[in-house]
């Protein structure tokens, strides 16, 4: 976590070079790294009417159920890398899972048994935005959840909006307040 505060006593523990070839080993992602995600991510996207992103926080355990949960419920072949360290970021083809409501009320369900997990949603077509948008305002939508009660899992909508304005806001810059609102 970027925003975690370092105390006295706080350690960093670096890993070597075998541990880091077992933990990819084990990996079951199918991208390599973030870079080579949004490489294939602008490539797929290109070709989808709608789509959807999901970011997913939470530990790591629940963050496994998520990954294959997500991989045995859809029948796409999607993309899932890491944006962070407790940070997962996914993209399901030709799925909008505002539309697709099986698979959104089993994602419920999901986040209902696993409380630390926080899942924003953001699908395309969505308003004016671009494609590429989407992962920006998945960002977004990762906040908006988080802000939620259990299940902790949110759509990106007029509430996100207001949070993006809320964010300027605070910040003083009133203009982007004023266009996010």
């Amino acid at each position: 976590n970027p925003f975690k505060k370092i105390k006295p006593g706080d350690k960093i523990i670096f890993l070597k070079d075998h541990e880091i070839k077992e933990i990819k080993s084990k990996s079951p992602k199918k991208v390599k790294n973030l870079h080579n995600f949004l490489t294939t991510f602008y490539q797929k996207a290109k070709d989808c009417k709608q789509f959807s992103i999901i970011m997913t926080r939470g530990e790591k355990e629940n963050i496994n159920r998520f990954t294959k949960f997500l991989r045995n419920k859809t029948n796409q072949p999607i993309l899932i890398e890491r944006f962070g360290l407790e940070t997962l970021i996914s993209f399901i083809p030709h799925i909008n899972l505002s539309k697709h409501t099986d698979l959104f009320n089993d994602l419920q369900t999901l986040a209902m048994e696993n409380p630390s997990i926080v899942i924003g949603i953001t699908n395309y077509p969505l308003l004016n935005l671009s494609k590429y948008e989407t992962i920006r305002f998945s960002i977004d939508s990762l906040e908006h959840a988080a802000l939620l009660p259990p299940p902790k899992i949110a759509v990106f909508d007029s509430i996100t909006f207001n949070l993006r304005g809320d964010k300027y806001f605070i910040k003083g810059d009133i203009y982007s307040a004023t266009q996010e609102y």
